[in-house]
């Protein structure tokens, strides 16, 4: 505990800027030192605990350091998973949107607090929050409705999803990288196209856990929005679709509690440590790792179906 809060410290007192080459051996030696000592408290979790309820974290932790850094949700991580473990559509999609509550909630809070040290940054953030906090909310409370209705296949349609996510994403980098235009719209028009994406994420959140903060980043990157501020959007704004649909969820009993025990103190772990990320990432090299590993995922899950 002693060693963290030295780390801790030092961080919040240093403004360190990894392209700063003279910094970057002492940033590496105590990245490698917090990360030698998360892998020893992991281990010796799962040695008290047990394997499973220790792997159960370790997949929290990675499925919030993908989901707060990308903004693409932890049910890209936790669907795969929990359908592999057999247990029931309603469960699993259940049982990850409430782990995604702790584990976005924190990230959200993260960005939040790091995006207002920025003060543009903020005023834009706060801005795109106030905004698509409406759409994002009727767009939940219609999927709590649907859901009721329209029955899914989860691994068709979640899979179907991604590639289609993993494919806009790869799309808007590749025109970046290449120094394509990409057509320009007025701020109305925007404010509508990425209003309609806030809300169809919101309809999907209840069937699949996942959709705002696909939907809703990759529409402010492909409108040439900056990245910080994009992906800090989606995850606030995934993190209220989740917790809006948590009643739900705890109301009808269609979770696993052993799961959630486990799998949220990681996920609350990997929202802390996801801004790092992205900003050690790049934008670049964030958003194609992001789309590799949704392309690999998605059709796994198709094969297995």
């Amino acid at each position: 505990r002693y060693v963290l809060n030295y780390i801790k410290e030092d961080f919040l007192m240093h403004d360190y800027n990894v392209n700063s080459i003279p910094m970057l051996p002492k940033i590496l030696r105590k990245a490698s030192l917090l990360w030698l000592l998360s892998l020893l408290i992991l281990i010796l979790y799962a040695l008290y605990f047990g394997v499973y309820p220790g792997f159960l974290t370790f997949i929290g932790v990675c499925a919030a350091l993908i989901a707060n850094s990308t903004a693409a949700g932890g049910g890209v991580l936790f669907v795969p998973v929990f359908s592999y473990l057999e247990l029931s559509t309603s469960v699993v999609v259940g049982t990850s949107i409430l782990i995604q509550c702790f584990g976005m909630s924190a990230g959200a809070i993260k960005w939040t607090i790091r995006l207002k040290e920025r003060q543009v940054a903020s005023k834009e953030y706060v801005e795109n929050i106030k905004k698509l906090l409406f759409p994002v909310l009727i767009g939940v409370a219609s999927g709590v409705y649907l859901k009721d209705i329209f029955s899914l296949n989860l691994e068709i349609f979640f899979s179907t999803l991604s590639l289609i996510f993993a494919s806009l994403l790869l799309l808007q980098t590749w025109m970046y990288s290449n120094e394509r235009l990409i057509i320009s719209f007025s701020k109305r028009a925007e404010y509508i196209i990425i209003s309609f994406c806030a809300f169809v994420g919101g309809v999907l959140t209840p069937f699949i856990s996942l959709g705002v903060g696909e939907l809703v980043a990759i529409a402010m990157m492909i409108l040439g929005r900056n990245i910080f501020i994009s992906v800090g959007t989606g995850v606030t704004l995934a993190s209220v679709s989740l917790l809006f649909s948590m009643p739900s969820i705890i109301s009808s009993g269609n979770f696993d509690l052993e799961i959630l025990l486990f799998a949220a103190p990681g996920a609350v772990i990997g929202g802390v440590l996801a801004y790092r990320i992205t900003e050690y990432l790049g934008p670049t090299r964030l958003k194609v790792f992001f789309s590799m590993y949704v392309f690999l995922v998605s059709i796994l899950m198709l094969l297995k179906s």
